[in-house]
């Protein structure tokens, strides 16, 4: 989980710290269970974001930008009560995954108003509930419960109830227990391995928030990236390592298939010279009669020299509809096994996230189901001068594509590895020139021959290079192209390894 309760003790402090005093003068919701509240304090503003998704509960704040929002009907009680207001405190409720933040605002007729906006960070049961003396005003999520808790409007509001021991009474002598997970409030497994392993209580081990895959941790974590504060790891991405497992089951089905329609192809074409054989029964003087061959042709007694005919006319006609249906699948197919192996490629060397392959996957009816993806700041491509000529470098497919069909000029070079997953790189510079040649180095480096002695490079002009229909944009089809054998030396490795 993202949060356990010495996460929010530490970042309820870090919060007070900086958040307080801050007005509230817009509150925008995005999909996803994402709440935004525009604050100003003292000529500028933040933007603090209240993450609610079921998969990465977080708070955190950032420098102002503009923002696309959305509606949610949660957002007319919350603007009505809160735009306007101040936040007066920060705090922790008990030692649990909760936050209460509390605003004041002033009233013409009422006076000063004090509501309470309670964040509850518990996974897919997260829930931002605001009240005003202890009854509940407005609920991201409302539920009604006979036996357990309610939150609805005007019910009053209760915490969930916990059996457990506070954090706060920690004793010492409880280092050496296995069982703090269900003894202490706010402990998650982590935390308690953390505890156990450096015989630490929870307020002495060191605050260094920390990001390992998909979990965040207050504590230092062996492997994981450090952040100097909570709210730096807070708005940092999960850095997801997905496996390629889907993209190398969708390549198996394909090359189950591909030698099945290579054996069909063969067969039909096997059948290209039938009617000759045609021809030459209906020619035969007595088409009725019953014979065991005509000529060099084995005949079988139980048809006539007509109905042969007919057969074997019937054989090569469909073989004629079948030659280019198939060699067209069988096209498609390897072209298919090659964009799939160009998303491993980028999935791997981190050129691509999966949300982008999913969607990608999605848009070509790789994958029937319509995936949740996350908003993912797009890559750009690489732009090199060398002599003061321009090379771009494609990092990923849908770059590929973008620079193969719109960036790219008709007398531009296009350049690409030979039959292996890589850059598209686009070169305007005179051939044989020093920015041709580094432009051909670069279409080395970003492939997976890139660790080859010698790699054999395609050289086209753009013009020469088209689309292939039906295909993602980064699959292409080459009229004319030259082979360049290319050597890539030490420091040109590095260079590329800075980049």
């Amino acid at each position: 989980m993202s949060f356990d309760g010495l996460m929010m003790h530490h970042l309820t402090n870090e919060y007070n710290q900086v958040l307080v005093q801050h007005r509230v003068d817009k509150i925008m919701y995005l999909k996803d269970d994402v709440f935004i509240f525009e604050l100003y304090y003292q000529k500028e503003k933040k933007l603090f974001y209240i993450d609610l998704h079921a998969n990465d509960n977080r708070m955190y704040y950032t420098p102002y930008q503009e923002i696309k929002h959305d509606e949610h009907p949660t957002l007319s009680m919350l603007k009505k009560t809160m735009i306007r207001s101040q936040i007066k405190s920060i705090k922790q409720h008990q030692t649990d995954r909760v936050c209460i933040i509390t605003f004041e605002k002033y009233d013409a007729f009422d006076g000063m108003m004090t509501y309470e906006l309670i964040v509850e960070m518990m996974g897919k049961h997260a829930n931002m509930i605001l009240i005003k003396e202890h009854l509940i005003l407005e609920a991201y999520k409302k539920m009604i419960s006979e036996t357990g808790r309610s939150v609805a409007y005007h019910l009053p509001f209760s915490f969930f109830p916990s059996p457990k021991k506070r954090l706060t009474s920690f004793d010492d002598s409880d280092v050496n227990r296995e069982d703090l997970l269900i003894t202490y409030e706010g402990v998650s497994k982590d935390l308690s391995l953390k505890i156990y392993n450096a015989k630490l209580s929870p307020y002495n081990i060191a605050l260094k928030p920390s990001m390992k895959g998909n979990k965040r941790f207050s504590f230092e974590v062996e492997g994981g990236s450090v952040f100097d504060s909570i709210n730096d790891m807070m708005q940092t991405n999960h850095q997801i390592i997905f496996s390629d497992a889907l993209l190398t089951q969708q390549i198996k089905k394909r090359e189950t298939k591909l030698p099945k329609l290579i054996d069909d192809l063969r067969h039909h074409q096997s059948h290209l010279n039938d009617y000759l054989i045609a021809e030459k029964l209906y020619t035969y003087e007595n088409p009725k009669a019953y014979v065991d061959h005509v000529e060099e042709i084995l005949l079988d007694r139980e048809l006539s020299v007509h109905e042969h005919a007919q057969k074997y006319l019937n054989t090569y006609n469909k073989a004629k509809r079948a030659i280019p249906h198939l060699e067209n699948q069988i096209h498609e197919t390897q072209s298919e096994i090659d964009f799939l192996n160009q998303l491993i490629f980028d999935l791997h060397e981190k050129n691509m996230v999966y949300d982008d392959i999913l969607s990608l996957l999605y848009e070509h009816h790789y994958i029937s189901k319509k995936p949740t993806l996350r908003k993912v700041k797009p890559k750009k491509h690489l732009e090199v001068i060398v002599d003061g000529h321009i090379i771009f470098v494609g990092k990923n497919a849908n770059i590929n594509a973008y620079l193969t069909h719109e960036l790219s000029r008709p007398n531009d070079y296009f350049m690409h590895v030979k039959d292996a997953p890589g850059s598209h790189v686009i070169c305007r510079a005179p051939h044989e020139s020093n920015a041709f040649k580094t432009a051909l180095k670069y279409a080395a480096y970003f492939s997976t021959l890139k660790h080859a002695s010698k790699i054999e490079v395609m050289v086209s002009l753009k013009k020469d290079v088209k689309k292939i229909p039906g295909m993602h944009g980064s699959m292409v089809s080459v009229k004319t192209y030259h082979s360049y054998m290319v050597e890539l030396d030490d420091e040109f490795v590095k260079l590329c390894e800075s980049l």
